[in-house]
């Protein structure tokens, strides 16, 4: 019976360390997977290009909200529904998949891209937000690697049992609060907390932590795969779980960004 170590791995690295060779060149290298983590955020970045160019070439319509004036079309529109559709199908699909974690990698990163080009060109206000956050990923996830490889925080399995922990707790009470929004009773109060502008910082934040949370454990999952000499085959697959966890965390720094900002323009 496997020990609760054993468990508590990355679901994706078990099943990679059960299937592994011995020979050591089909193993998963810190090399392979660090180039193909970097083209899987490279796509992430045509991505947000090719955003950018179907709203230079598509006729646009003038909106104004909370973030000022932004421009768009029924086209872009369109395309942002079909790129959340794929890109979440895209990313269930590579995350379980080591045939498929290639081509199905590469189309959820640029469906992840796809969005942060849109809002660099269609809202002229959230084009610094968009900067600085990449600069912070990039200092946050190099500060990060450091810490890990230093090992000044390690990961170990109660820093896993607790990120599980955070993140079931938050998932409960999102779903909690989505209930509640449509009780009568409790649906101003429900209202209250999301347009709350500290509580909105806090959620922000835990947000990040969570992407950090994430990060970690994906290093832990990498140095494991390669000391362990996992199966090459599933090299992508590991590689995208790593460039998704990068793209995650960016997500949450520009969120909280936005955030931020919106407060304080109140």
């Amino acid at each position: 019976m496997a020990g609760f170590g054993e468990k508590m791995v990355n679901p994706v690295i078990r099943r990679a360390l059960a299937q592994s060779e011995k020979a050591q060149e089909n193993c998963v290298t810190y090399k392979g997977v660090i180039t193909k983590s970097g083209l899987f955020l490279l796509t992430f970045v045509l991505g947000a290009i090719l955003a950018i160019i179907v709203h230079a070439v598509t006729p646009q319509i003038t909106y104004q909200d909370y973030a000022g004036t932004f421009s768009c079309s029924q086209a872009e529109l369109i395309v942002m529904i079909v790129t959340g559709i794929v890109g979440f199908i895209t990313c269930i699909i590579a995350s379980f998949s080591h045939r498929a974690a290639a081509i199905c990698g590469t189309l959820a990163c640029i469906c992840f891209g796809y969005p942060v080009g849109f809002m660099a060109a269609a809202i002229p206000a959230y084009q610094g937000p968009i900067l600085m956050a990449l600069v912070l990923t990039v200092v946050l996830v190099a500060t990060l690697l450091v810490l890990y490889r230093t090992r000044i925080i390690k990961v170990t399995q109660k820093f896993k049992a607790f990120t599980m922990a955070t993140i079931i707790t938050i998932l409960v009470g999102s779903l909690m609060l989505f209930i509640l929004s449509f009780i009568p009773a409790t649906s101003e109060a429900v209202a209250w907390l999301y347009n709350n502008p500290a509580i909105s910082i806090i959620f922000g934040v835990l947000g990040v932590m969570i992407g950090c949370f994430f990060l970690l454990w994906d290093f832990d999952a990498v140095e494991n795969a390669v000391t362990m000499g996992a199966d090459k085959r599933y090299e992508n697959m590991i590689a995208f779980s790593l460039a998704f966890s990068v793209i995650y965390l960016y997500f949450k720094i520009l969120q909280l960004i936005i955030r931020i900002m919106a407060v304080s323009r109140n």
